[in-house]
């Protein structure tokens, strides 16, 4: 067992065991609009592997009807707790669980959806090399407000340049982050950000 790794479930009991008034709070909070709690995706990890996510609800139950042919929101989708609990990424909390599992890590590039994985380049998947984590280079260096190509490009310079001082400097900036709030964005026009998705496919989709 790595370093790393011992380091994440170390960090990941801490997390679980300190925020958990946080987390609990949240929970009750999310849950009284009448929806499920959680919400759970499918994301590319380690290798480009599917594995699922968890994260806290911070959408409408039906969120997904709510878009049009080009992924464009066409109406509130955000609840008014989901809206507190991305400004301040308490909804990111679960994925404490995700590194548990082994399927993700404190700090690494942030897991995306299979259906942007045929659009990259080889380059790009660099970033495969490493598990994904809650917190990464691109997060700290623009977070969602990045075009999709940026944000690779910061995630292949962390896997060359990983080392546990990198880590802790990426948790730090992420602090500052988080406390300033900066770089959140509510509803993205995915034509603003992605310019991954639109290039024509180059290889075969995961599944």
């Amino acid at each position: 067992m790595s370093v790393k790794r011992v380091i994440d479930i170390l960090g990941s009991i801490s997390g679980l065991l300190v925020l958990s008034p946080v987390l609990l709070t949240a929970m009750l909070l999310v849950k009284s609009d009448g929806g499920p709690i959680f919400f759970f995706q499918d994301r590319l990890g380690k290798d480009a592997k599917v594995f699922r996510i968890f994260k806290l609800r911070t959408m409408v139950s039906n969120a997904e009807a709510m878009l049009d042919a080009q992924g464009r929101p066409t109406g509130q989708r955000i609840t008014r707790v989901g809206q507190v609990l991305r400004q301040t990424s308490i909804d990111e909390l679960p994925q404490l669980l995700n590194i548990l599992l082994g399927t993700m890590s404190i700090v690494g590039p942030r897991p995306i959806l299979p259906k942007m994985y045929p659009h990259m380049s080889d380059h790009e998947c660099n970033r495969f090399k490493v598990r994904p984590g809650v917190t990464g280079l691109a997060q700290v260096k623009g977070r969602n407000l990045l075009k999709w190509s940026r944000r690779f490009s910061y995630d292949v310079v962390y896997v060359r340049r990983q080392s546990f001082v990198l880590d802790l400097y990426i948790l730090w900036l992420t602090l500052l982050v988080v406390v300033r709030r900066s770089g959140i964005a509510q509803e993205v026009n995915p034509g603003e950000v992605n310019d991954v998705s639109i290039r024509p496919a180059i290889r075969r989709p995961v599944s």
